[in-house]
């Protein structure tokens, strides 16, 4: 495919990033490969189809840089929740306080203040809120100038790619393209995210496409950080004194690009050494099993920190 093929690129021409690919073989021999269970699954058992389409498109337009503020939080059925977690949370929450409120002919009735209602805090508001209403009206009125025809659309899809290709052509918010020595490199992570999404609680999309064997992992910031805690991947001296002293990366600059890149290989790479291990798994589960676990057990003190709409 030739996204991956021009993120090779990448990584075959690093200068900041390289890959230990003897640490790829420990962990492939350590990982305990347990799929996890979608947040939303158990959303997808209330909704229809049409709506659970429109409602992940809605939640992944707005999956972004939590970072920022990392005491935001949300309190929802007596647990606390923070980051990304509690943002799909609190969309769910809209929806259980008013079933039709995304619907795709009420989404122009949701203004800026109603947009921030839905992320009601316990503190800090949510980081980025004008950032996020902008992708959310993007999507909003590209889906009612579309109307039934959008779903027309998206169920004639019979790919993981095709449908990958779909999402960033329709809605920009989504076109996550990065340039590196003239060439165009295609993270996309929001939409892998997105068509990993429709086809875990999506059933007639699942069985149009098939598989999501074709997608990436999902480059961010989590996964690079576990990978480098791992020792995995390893950044030089001039970068690791940016990522551990929290300075900023500049979004669409080398080093941002590299260690997104070489985060996708390495996962590529782990996944290819599992498979020497008879365990079977497609890159962005694989993904899915590595962020949770970052999220839970950091293995490097700092993630890199870079303020993007992409990830």
């Amino acid at each position: 495919m030739n996204q991956l093929k021009n993120i090779e690129f990448v990584a075959n021409n690093s200068k900041y990033v390289c890959i230990n690919q003897e640490k790829i073989k420990k962990l492939a021999s350590e990982l305990v490969i347990d799929c996890p269970k979608h947040l939303q699954k158990g959303l997808s058992n209330k909704l229809t189809e049409n709506e659970m389409v429109v409602f992940m498109l809605l939640c992944e337009s707005i999956n972004f840089c939590f970072w920022p503020e990392k005491k935001w939080k949300i309190k929802y059925k007596n647990k606390i929740y923070y980051g990304s977690v509690a943002m799909f949370l609190s969309m769910q929450r809209a929806i259980e306080e008013n079933s039709h409120m995304f619907d795709i002919e009420n989404l122009k009735k949701i203004t800026y203040d109603k947009f921030c209602s839905i992320f009601k805090t316990l503190d800090k508001p949510i980081s980025l809120l004008k950032e996020r209403y902008k992708n959310f009206r993007e999507v909003s009125l590209t889906l009612q100038k579309k109307g039934n025809k959008f779903f027309d659309e998206i169920y004639r899809i019979n790919s993981d790619v095709e449908l990958l290709n779909y999402i960033v052509k329709t809605f920009p918010c989504f076109n996550d393209v990065s340039c590196f020595k003239l060439r165009k490199i295609r993270f996309y992570k929001r939409a892998t995210l997105l068509v990993r999404d429709y086809y875990t609680l999506v059933p007639k999309i699942r069985e149009n496409i098939k598989s999501i064997s074709n997608l990436t992992a999902c480059a961010d910031y989590v996964v690079p950080k576990l990978l480098r805690g791992f020792g995995i991947l390893e950044y030089n001296s001039s970068l690791s004194k940016k990522v551990d002293s929290k300075i900023l990366l500049r979004h669409n600059s080398r080093m941002e690009i590299e260690i997104r890149a070489n985060m996708i290989i390495a996962v590529e790479m782990l996944r290819k050494e599992l498979l020497k291990n008879d365990k079977v798994i497609d890159s962005v589960i694989l993904d899915s099993i590595l962020w949770q676990y970052g999220e839970h057990i950091g293995k490097s003190s700092s993630h890199h920190r870079t303020i993007t709409i992409f990830y």
